[in-house]
């Protein structure tokens, strides 16, 4: 009688042990660190709350800057008096907030842990701030002495600050690792924070706009 209790005891101890090594806690949160190169270049620190495995919410911080430009025009003012060099031209900052819809994962064959699944984010993007206040240095537009301190700044009015992105990946799990490499399209103006600028009635001559195609590769972890 004893023997069998002890064995019944044992057996009970052993499944419960089993059944816990099988249920892995869920994980609902995740934060990590994506790099963007296209048009411009993109880096964004992000979290993200999953309520349930296949859906969740992202929000980000993104820094980010013009790779086949630049961030300085040079211009002459309206009168031809004068030249000067304007700066701060472009967005540096913006705030980013998704939906994430993932796809059930594809295990790898002899690979503990590790799947595979899709990942579609649609979202919107803030530009901060919406408008610049762009710095303007002035020299005669002749040759002399002229004072390299002669600055001005001209704010930008009538900016846009929403905007909105959508992004494709594929997501490599590797127990709590995730990485992350796709694809985001966005309609935000890189230039956009200065377009309105006019330095003494002329407008800066800036790039047009074009909507920014991003190669991504990002790196999260799950918690």
């Amino acid at each position: 009688m004893n023997k069998s209790l002890f064995l019944a005891i044992v057996m009970l101890a052993m499944s419960i042990n089993l059944w816990a090594q099988e249920k892995e806690p869920a994980r609902h949160w995740a934060a990590g660190i994506t790099g963007g190169l296209g048009n411009n270049w993109d880096v964004e620190m992000a979290a993200s709350y999953r309520p349930v495995p296949y859906v969740g919410v992202g929000m980000g911080l993104a820094v980010m800057g013009v790779l086949d430009g630049d961030d300085e025009v040079m211009a002459t003012t309206s009168d031809g008096v004068a030249q000067y060099s304007a700066d701060n031209i472009t967005r540096g900052i913006a705030l980013r907030g998704e939906l994430q819809f993932t796809t059930p994962g594809i295990k790898i064959p002899h690979q503990e842990g590790c799947n595979i699944a899709l990942r579609l984010s649609p979202g919107v993007t803030l530009a901060v701030p919406a408008n610049n206040t762009v710095h303007a240095t002035f020299m005669p537009n002749s040759p002399g002495i002229y004072d390299d301190h002669d600055r001005q700044d001209f704010k930008n009015h009538g900016g846009d600050s929403w905007y909105f992105h959508l992004k494709a990946q594929a997501v490599l799990t590797i127990d709590r690792l995730e990485i992350v490499a796709g694809y985001m399209y966005s309609n935000l103006d890189i230039y956009g924070g200065a377009r309105n600028v006019a330095i003494y009635g002329k407008r800066l001559d800036l790039p047009k706009k074009r909507n920014e195609n991003m190669v991504t590769l990002g790196l999260a972890y799950k918690f």
